[in-house]
């Protein structure tokens, strides 16, 4: 997995042959296939366990913190990209290619992340909208952090509360329009 996510963060989707992925690892072309069956399938996977990776983390610290989880979850993601930059650039770099599994391993990833916090701000159950919200913070996080560390500017300890701040805003936008967010609003300002 390791060697698949160094060649995904290194080159061109198109450029990297399964010949190379099989030396990265140390194996036999003819074993890789066994395993994955081609390109496609061993760049998704080893998406899949960056992805499975960065949640554990990240799901992992906000729930031990107790109130100041999100704070918590974010500085894990924010240590996952600072830590493993190669890694996390192979999940956000290709993951928007057409015709491979890739885009749907993100997906995934971004859905495990979104219902994460959804399930926290909302236990009993949200609304669409509340949904919205989550999805579309995850994808502003993943943007953010993806420019962030093309520049590291601003510096981490203004980053992560303004991520932080990032959800408070779009539940703050939304609570006016729908009463689950408001309440999922509450939860977030009691706990964080």
């Amino acid at each position: 997995m390791e060697a698949a996510l160094y060649l995904l963060s290194s080159l061109p989707y198109e450029e990297i042959l399964v010949e190379d992925i099989a030396a990265a690892a140390g194996m036999s072309r003819p074993l890789l296939y066994h395993y994955f069956g081609g390109k496609d399938q061993v760049a998704a996977a080893a998406l899949r366990w960056c992805g499975d990776q960065m949640l554990a983390d990240v799901l992992g610290a906000a729930s031990v913190a107790g109130p100041g989880w999100l704070a918590a979850g974010v500085h894990a993601y924010v240590d996952y990209v600072a830590d493993r930059t190669p890694w996390y650039t192979a999940l956000v770099r290709h993951a928007y290619l057409p015709g491979t599994q890739m885009e749907s391993v993100r997906k995934e990833v971004r859905l495990r992340i979104s219902r994460g916090l959804h399930e926290r701000l909302a236990p009993n159950g949200g609304s669409p909208l509340l949904r919205l919200l989550t999805w579309g913070w995850v994808g502003q996080v993943e943007t953010i952090c993806r420019e962030w560390l093309t520049r590291c500017d601003p510096p981490r300890d203004q980053l992560e509360p303004i991520l932080c701040e990032l959800l408070v805003s779009a539940l703050r936008t939304g609570a006016g329009l729908d009463p689950r967010t408001a309440d999922a609003l509450r939860v977030l300002t009691v706990d964080n």
